[in-house]
């Protein structure tokens, strides 16, 4: 006799175990196919450096072991072994399509993070959804775009407590000709405020992750052994990379022939002005 299964509570078992295994939490925002109606938020947590930005980024290293490591250098201005590796390559990848490939792979790359009320949803606990929302390059430019917009009409821009507008994102997929599916953003005209009230827009601003809270960071040790054991050649699978990003224009980070050509010739003609220059 087949025994009965609670489908709906084994999938959400399960959508919580693969946001976990690819490196977040309950805390990233990962729409699945269909569409939804989000509210942008201000990030509260930048540090005196970056307050100036808008929307948050953090810094990874990709293809130096399974997964996404945590930059150290450019996210804590801390001594990163990854960093170092990308730097003792440069010179050498000038003259040597390899390094250079090897050092692209490699070096740092920004990722931003949105923050965002997820509109006629909530958590368990019955309280708004506000999570971080692992964006595009795509939709970054999109958001900054609209931002910029506004303050050129001088009004306030789509972040605004009071007069800010609501986003409707569609997400498409994936289909055989893009992986991980496509996103589009909307934004809409009318204006209203993150919540009925002051306390409940605190409340909801007050919910915001921190990035850094997220992603595990490696010690200087760690990242140390990482890149020996890259250095002296790692396996295949120790070096492929488990980024998933919805861009349609985000590629794979090797650099075709091409541009790799290009690179090179640009620098060499570069020490070619310097050396006219002496």
């Amino acid at each position: 006799m087949k025994s009965k299964v609670n489908r709906q509570k084994l999938q959400e078992k399960l959508d919580k175990l693969r946001s976990v295994g690819q490196g977040g939490s309950s805390k990233l925002w990962t729409p699945k196919p269909g569409i939804y109606t989000i509210r942008a938020l201000e990030y509260p947590h930048f540090s005196k450096e970056y307050e100036d930005d808008i929307i948050p980024e953090f810094w990874f290293h990709y293809n130096i072991t399974k997964g996404s490591t945590v930059c150290l250098e450019k996210n804590f201005g801390e001594r990163c072994p990854v960093c170092e590796a990308v730097e003792k390559m440069r010179e050498p990848a000038r003259e040597d399509k390899d390094i250079w490939r090897q050092m692209v792979n490699i070096q740092a790359s920004p990722q931003a993070f949105l923050p965002v009320l997820v509109r006629d949803e909530t958590e368990t606990d019955g309280t708004p959804m506000v999570k971080l929302w692992r964006i595009s390059k795509t939709v970054h430019a999109e958001i900054i775009e609209q931002i910029l917009a506004a303050e050129e009409e001088e009004e306030d821009n789509l972040m605004n407590r009071k007069n800010g507008v609501d986003i409707k994102v569609t997400k498409i997929g994936p289909t055989a000709q893009k992986k991980f599916g496509e996103v589009n953003i909307t934004v809409k005209k009318k204006q209203k405020p993150i919540a009925d009230s002051e306390a409940e827009i605190d409340v909801i601003i007050a919910k915001i992750p921190k990035v850094e809270e997220i992603y595990a960071r490696k010690t200087e040790a760690e990242l140390d052994e990482l890149v020996t054991k890259w250095a002296e050649g790692a396996t295949d699978e120790e070096k492929s990379s488990s980024k998933e990003d919805d861009d349609d224009d985000e590629k794979d980070k090797d650099v075709d022939e091409k541009l790799l050509d290009n690179l090179l010739n640009d620098d060499k003609e570069d020490d070619e002005e310097d050396e006219d220059e002496k």
